[in-house]
């Protein structure tokens, strides 16, 4: 027999645990979506990223290679405007911008050198066909968006730095706006600057003075679980 104390507690089970127990449920449905969402973006830029890379290479070694003249890069910037004006984002500026990008990191560690010009079986050169551009779909170079890459090589002075706040953007998640901040605050200079020696007063180091041992203050950099601009900042 039912009573009303157990009518009181199915109610209140009800009512309560029930759809509180769904909601979360309904949580963990909303967080795969967001997470499928999420790995679609990632390959979707390292797709673009990569055809950047692959268009600048194409440009920058077709100029290299003396098949292309200076005005190249405008044409094609206006043979893609006429033939295919549903390619958005191939104007000249940007396409100037892609050969940018392939130049400042062809010979970097970041990434595999591009393969030597093929040769015949006379050991000469063959005619120009396509340049052998290496993709970067694997590196960390598609690990960021566009506009980060525009920000960190067109504000960073050497290589290092430029790696530096690529890996620095990847690992703290950087939106453009705060990826600018920090470059602008200085990161890298204030990370890699020497430390100063500490210099104590000869009194204190004398034996026996004072009770407690007074210490200098130590920089501390953060540990690989910490969050870099926290830590600076």
């Amino acid at each position: 027999m039912i009573t009303g104390h157990d009518r009181e507690a199915f109610y209140f089970l009800t009512e309560n645990f029930l759809p509180m127990k769904q909601e979360n449920q309904f949580s963990e449905i909303v967080s795969l979506i967001r997470q499928a969402r999420d790995n679609a973006y990632k390959e979707v830029n390292k797709e673009l990223i990569n055809c950047y890379w692959m268009v600048g290479g194409y440009i920058s070694q077709r100029i290299a290679a003396a098949n292309w003249g200076d005005k190249a890069i405008s044409d094609l910037a206006k043979f893609i405007e006429k033939n295919h004006p549903e390619l958005k984002g191939y104007d000249r500026r940007n396409l100037y911008r892609m050969k940018q990008f392939y130049d400042i990191y062809e010979n970097s560690s970041i990434v595999v050198p591009v393969a030597p010009q093929l040769q015949n079986n006379n050991n000469q050169p063959v005619e120009f066909v396509a340049p052998a551009v290496r993709q970067i779909k694997e590196t960390i170079l598609a690990q960021i968006g566009w506009t980060h890459h525009l920000i960190i090589f067109s504000r960073a002075k050497t290589e290092e730095e430029r790696e530096f706040y690529i890996r620095l953007s990847i690992r703290e998640n950087y939106s453009k706006r705060e990826l600018d901040r920090q470059i602008s605050s200085g990161v890298f200079e204030r990370v890699k600057r020497p430390r100063k020696p500490q210099h104590r007063d000869p009194a204190l180091q004398r034996p026996g003075y004072g009770s407690r041992a007074i210490r200098p203050q130590q920089e501390s950099f953060p540990g690989p679980g910490s969050s870099l601009s926290d830590t600076i900042a």
